[in-house]
């Protein structure tokens, strides 16, 4: 009992509200009409008679399970439980438990009805025996209302569930970086759990998650133009891959065309020839027909070579009229390459800078 009072005398507010969640014994209830505080307000799973100055108001029940229609009484005050007690009995061998009916109302009502205003100092003190994970986890709407919450509770299962509850209590207030301090009680094994908050604490919360949102709003976003420029990269080092492949055809095309021309005057040039030997071939002929002493075999001989040139000239003209189709084809293809060439550079001037550099 004096580390109770200890612990309620450290905390230096006078309180909007003081609530009493649980079983407690008389000597709790005594210390606790030294507190200064506004309202005070005993939820007790038993009624108390002979408790005077202080609210009674029936348990509040959670809204999120089924109704709780009755609990295990002790005959002890302090040890009545809605869990079923466990190894309590080896601890306290004269405990008696009896189920009683529970006398309750909706914790939303009861929170409502309290009117907890914005930073102000509110308190509950908790003796739950093995529910404290329900109370404050489970349904957080006693952890988000009260800044100061001190909670009776033990590390064994003296009431069903009350090891995992405690190991539980305390893995949520880690989470979620709620700080609290653990005093040992008088009797073993139970202790003091101390939530200890300042009164603006929720407005700090809420301006901290805020603060959390937006930070991984920014990062998120910040993800989005690192892909955007990723794939901006991406392209651009595709579209310098197309530009380089394009520059390679025209020099391809280029190289192509000239080989051609190189051709055409080539086969000019045996056309030239082969014109100059026709004529050379029909003055011949011609000089020949005119002699009257040029004998048939001569005459022979000389149709068979006029008809080798007239067949080779014809060759010719037959390549010259090929050569000069492919050349118009090349040149269209060409222009279009070239106009092709001229649209990127005025859609990408920075890329066909950085080709030419």
């Amino acid at each position: 009992m004096q580390i109770f009072k200890m612990l309620l005398n450290s905390l230096p507010y006078q309180f909007e509200n003081f609530v009493l969640i649980g079983d407690f014994p008389k000597s709790t209830i005594n210390a606790v009409k030294s507190v200064n505080a506004k309202n005070k307000v005993l939820c007790s799973l038993s009624e108390n008679s002979s408790v005077t100055d202080i609210q009674q108001q029936p348990f509040p029940v959670l809204d999120n399970v089924e109704t709780q229609s009755t609990f295990n009484e002790a005959n002890l005050k302090g040890f009545s439980s809605v869990k079923q007690p466990a190894s309590i009995k080896q601890l306290l061998p004269g405990i008696l438990f009896e189920s009683a009916q529970l006398e309750s109302q909706p914790m939303t009502s009861f929170l409502s009805n309290l009117s907890v205003a914005d930073n102000t100092a509110n308190m509950a003190v908790l003796n739950l025996n093995g529910a404290e994970l329900q109370y404050l986890v489970e349904d957080d709407s006693l952890l988000n209302t009260f800044n100061c919450i001190l909670v009776s509770c033990s590390s064994n299962n003296i009431f069903d569930g009350a090891e995992d509850s405690y190991k539980g209590l305390l893995s949520h207030l880690k989470e979620n970086n709620i700080a609290y301090s653990i005093f040992p009680a008088e009797v073993h094994p139970f202790s003091f759990l101390l939530i200890h908050r300042p009164p603006a604490w929720n407005s700090d919360s809420n301006e901290l998650k805020q603060a959390i949102a937006d930070k991984q709003q920014a990062e998120e976003s910040l993800t989005q133009h690192k892909e955007l420029l990723v794939n901006s990269k991406q392209q651009n080092s595709e579209k310098q891959k197309e530009i380089a492949e394009m520059f390679q055809k025209l020099q391809a095309n280029e190289q192509q065309l000239s080989e051609l021309k190189a051709q055409q005057q080539k086969l000019n040039e045996e056309k030239a020839w082969l014109e100059n030997e026709w004529n050379n071939a029909k003055s011949k002929v011609e000089e020949q027909s005119q002699a009257s002493k040029i004998t048939n075999k001569l005459n022979l001989k000389l149709q068979v070579d006029l008809d080798d040139l007239r067949k080779k000239y014809s060759e010719k003209e037959q390549n010259e009229r090929e050569l000069s189709e492919l050349i118009d084809e090349l040149y269209v293809k060409l222009k279009q390459a070239s106009e092709f060439y001229y649209e990127l550079e005025k859609k990408y001037p920075e890329l066909t800078d950085e080709q030419r550099d």
